[in-house]
């Protein structure tokens, strides 16, 4: 089985399942995070999404000095995906904690480069939740992972709200919720697939907006102050609702009036 790293200022995360044994000498690369950077509100740890393929592990490696933050990426692939019990390809979240804030240290890569970074503190404040709702979770849109609108280095992040106790893996299906998820993006680019077409204009503020909805939820996108935002709720299957047999469950997404008050409401 691919062993879990222990970490002292470093996160590692191992993957793949029983049978990752080593046939050869594993392969290490270190290269700079794929995905932004999320800075913490307190500058004190770093967050970004990575893919890695077969069995391995990856973790996040930092180098300090008074002027920079040096950020590695050090993968280990003991086998490629698809060899023995090896899982295909897939992201994880990475996080490292630094030993001070980071503050006006430059952010950069193992060459140097300066990194793609999103601050904490510039994402909008949700002014306004539906009752009971709370935050789940806070990654990289799916969007920059599973889509072509965004680039892996787009300045991004989505903040993912619900009622309750977040469900494990963030599975809809087994929510007694619909899912809230507010993306933020640096700059006029897509905050929601293309794929779903246009159902609807309004506004949110002063600034127009567009209603955009699929089988996967329903949005509400906009651009101000250099960002494009979008609120988005996803469907959930009510729990509550009796069974019957051979139909499809129902679900349900929160009313475009309650996303329009979120939208209304982030500053």
């Amino acid at each position: 089985m691919c062993a879990l790293a222990g970490f002292v200022v470093t996160m590692s995360i191992s993957l793949g399942a029983a049978g990752c044994g080593v046939d050869s000498p594993p392969t290490e690369t270190d290269r700079p995070p794929e995905a932004v950077v999320l800075i913490a509100l307190d500058g004190g740890s770093l967050t970004t999404w990575s893919q890695v393929p077969g069995c391995g592990s990856h973790e996040l490696k930092v180098t300090e000095t008074a002027t920079s933050v040096r950020l590695i990426e050090h993968t280990v692939v003991s086998k490629p995906a698809g060899a023995g019990l090896c899982t295909a390809a897939h992201d994880d979240l990475l996080r490292v904690s630094l030993r001070s804030p980071l503050g006006g240290r430059t952010l950069i890569g193992p060459d140097g480069q300066v990194l793609p970074s999103f601050d904490e503190h510039r994402l909008a404040r949700a002014g306004h939740l539906p009752a009971g709702y709370t935050l789940w979770a806070a990654d990289l849109p799916l969007l920059v992972r599973d889509g072509p609108a965004l680039r892996p280095g787009a300045r991004a992040w989505t903040r993912q709200y619900g009622a309750g106790p977040a469900p494990a893996w963030m599975n809809t299906a087994i929510s007694r919720s619909a899912p809230l998820t507010i993306t933020q993006v640096l700059g006029q680019t897509a905050a929601v697939p293309d794929s779903w077409p246009t159902l609807g204009r309004d506004t949110v503020g002063d600034h127009p907006a567009e209603v955009r909805g699929a089988p996967a939820g329903l949005a509400v996108t906009w651009q101000a102050d250099g960002y494009t935002f979008a609120v988005i709720s996803q469907p959930f299957v009510d729990q509550d609702e009796p069974v019957i047999e051979d139909t499809p469950p129902r679900t349900t997404t929160l009313p475009l009036a309650e996303l329009l008050a979120v939208a209304t409401a982030l500053s």
